[in-house]
């Protein structure tokens, strides 16, 4: 990756219709972000329900994904109503031209809005266009009905599932995030179509290895 675009990694604003996506900075480490996260609900499918959340446990994650070089964006609503309501990552391989994205939509009232959607798309057509990207992955449980819809409608396709053993809660399967769900990519070639035939569509990829 050459400078202008690990430049536009750690600088760009994402807007669209109803969103600014902006890098994340100290003025989004609050206590509504630190309680997103201790909120049973919200980290509903997250394995950051395993622990518990602070200042300092979110201070330090920011300071992670900054020197790994990795992508970190505030999700701001236009309507004021809203302002900062999640978060969504951009893990980078750049000797493979790689991103994995996760997102957090954290604000409850800003659930069912498509607003997830919005955010994701805006990011992966950043990654597959100005930052070079070949491919954008993204992984949840299947159970995980609302990540799938948001991954379906950015024209993401199944790369793969992963099984390992699962527990019980409230009669959801529950296992590590991308261990027992699907794994969903968006690649260059299928960024603005579904693929056409049953060969295109199958991707495979070394156990483990994604």
């Amino acid at each position: 990756m050459n400078r202008n675009r690990e430049a536009q990694v750690s600088t760009t604003t994402l807007e669209t219709a109803r969103l600014r996506l902006e890098r994340f900075a100290a003025g989004h480490l609050s206590e509504r972000y630190v309680s997103w996260l201790n909120d049973p609900e919200v980290v509903r499918y997250s394995e950051q329900r395993h622990r518990q959340h602070s200042m300092e446990t979110c201070r330090q994650y920011v300071r992670t994904m900054a020197d790994a070089g990795n992508s970190l964006w505030a999700i701001i609503g236009v309507d004021p109503a809203f302002g900062h309501i999640g978060n969504i990552a951009a893990v980078l391989d750049r000797n493979n031209q790689l991103c994995d994205v996760a997102i957090l939509i954290g604000e409850r009232s800003a659930w069912g809005h498509g607003l997830g959607t919005e955010a994701w798309i805006a990011v992966c057509n950043f990654m597959l266009g100005p930052m070079g990207m070949r491919k954008v992955t993204g992984g949840t449980m299947e159970n995980n009905k609302a990540m799938v819809r948001i991954m379906e409608r950015a024209d993401m396709v199944p790369d793969g599932r992963r099984l390992a053993p699962t527990g019980v809660d409230d009669g959801h399967r529950w296992t590590p995030m991308g261990a027992d769900g699907r794994r969903w990519t968006a690649m260059g070639a299928d960024r603005s179509r579904r693929a056409g035939t049953s060969a295109d569509r199958r991707r495979w990829t070394p156990m483990g290895a994604d």
